[in-house]
């Protein structure tokens, strides 16, 4: 998570920087968001380079027999396919914000992290919650099953709801904290009011 976060802040700060301190237009936007995935694989790869977390990755556990790439490709699916259409629609958004300047593509792209920021800790807190659902699954405890995901249900609602509400009231001086533009703020605030008023239906995809 904090690997994501670090990432999506990164991408946000560098955006203004490339766009307009350096005069790059939409090049700018695109060599941001590649610095800011590149520092993150580097993150990721020093995380499991060094040991920190709890698994160990190592060359000669990678196995490409067919049966288990068949299960990956399964398990994956999913994920991969959410991955790939949220790339799409960012391009797409990024493509309908071109025409109307370069101060329309980084006031969406200040949205678009102000609202992922407040979407990380959603989804980590669904991922970490799989261990018990897997568990309570795999016992047949459909009861607990069901408790644990109204339990999700309430946390994440909840917070998207406080954490939209937080961004409407505040978007002016969050939008601040990444451009000092008073066109790119203007559109950015407008931009981050329409996408948070959406956060919970986020909420609801994640879980």
């Amino acid at each position: 998570m904090w690997t994501m976060i670090t990432a999506f802040i990164l991408n946000a700060v560098l955006d203004p920087v490339f766009i307009f301190l350096l005069d790059l237009g939409v090049r700018g936007a695109a060599l941001a968001t590649l610095a800011s995935q590149i520092a993150a694989i580097s993150l990721y790869i020093a995380h499991f380079a060094k040991i920190r977390g709890v698994i160990l990755v190592r060359m000669s556990h990678v196995s490409l027999g067919a049966g288990r790439i068949r299960q990956l490709a399964f398990i994956g699916a999913p994920a991969s396919a959410t991955s790939i259409l949220s790339a799409i629609a960012v391009m797409l958004l990024n493509r309908a914000a071109a025409p109307f300047g370069d101060e329309s593509i980084a006031a969406v792209g200040i949205a678009v992290q102000i609202l992922t920021i407040g979407a990380l800790p959603i989804t980590g807190f669904c991922i970490g919650s799989q261990a018990i659902l897997g568990f309570s699954w795999g016992a047949r405890n459909f009861a607990r099953v069901l408790k644990a995901a109204k339990f999700m249900l309430s946390i994440t609602v909840a917070s998207s709801i406080a954490y939209s509400a937080a961004v409407v009231i505040f978007a002016r001086p969050l939008v601040r904290l990444f451009s000092d533009s008073d066109k790119v703020t203007e559109i950015a605030v407008s931009t981050c009011i329409v996408f948070h008023l959406f956060l919970d239906c986020l909420a609801l995809r994640v879980l």
